[in-house]
């Protein structure tokens, strides 16, 4: 039975890197390991801005309804993870602002 990619999105990159390695071996591992977390997360991203971004929409910081974007409150980089209790709804400006802090 194949798992949806639901499963992996809050798999960290250890265990994808474990599971490449039972498949291809130690050589390949790692890089096809990234590439599935990339694509997870996307895939991730897409359903989430399907089921959060909608005409009743905005800022969290300006109540602005335009170039609203999905953010991490938490991010990813400093182990954040791709939970809708990390995610939050920031438009275009509030965003770019947010990456200063």
């Amino acid at each position: 039975m194949t798992k949806g990619f639901r499963f992996y999105f809050d798999k960290d990159i250890e265990y994808l890197i474990s599971e490449e390695t039972k498949l291809f071996g130690d050589y390949f591992a790692p890089r096809r390991a990234k590439s599935r977390l990339r694509m997870y997360a996307n895939l991730f991203t897409r359903d989430l801005r399907k089921t959060l971004l909608n005409s009743e929409s905005v800022c969290k910081h300006c109540n602005s309804k335009e170039n609203l974007q999905l953010d991490h409150i938490i991010p990813i980089a400093k182990k954040g993870k791709n939970e809708i209790s990390n995610i939050q709804i920031l438009c275009a400006n509030c965003n770019l602002k947010k990456k200063h802090y």
